[in-house]
């Protein structure tokens, strides 16, 4: 059985259908027994509409680069993986 917390961390990817069919039937039999869950699925799926229906827009310059430079410390924070 899958909790709340392993639901909300991969729902992104089973809203995508991007989840091996395993991991979608146990969030969907979670989704069967928790309303809660069901509340923030629902509530995920409309922010998913509403997003797309807002114009398209340029991203500032500005904010390319604050994203540049936070990806830039986050991969200096990441160890690398261990050699084979």
């Amino acid at each position: 059985m899958v909790g709340c917390r392993t639901v909300t961390r991969l729902f992104v990817d089973f809203v995508g259908e991007e989840l091996p069919a395993e991991y979608r039937e146990l969030i969907e039999d979670h989704l069967k027994n928790c309303p809660l869950c069901v509340a923030f699925a629902d509530s995920y799926r409309s922010v998913i509409r509403l997003a797309r229906q807002l114009p398209a827009a340029p991203v500032p310059p500005e904010l390319w680069e604050s994203l540049r430079l936070a990806l830039k410390e986050v991969s200096l924070q990441t160890p690398d993986p261990p050699a084979p």
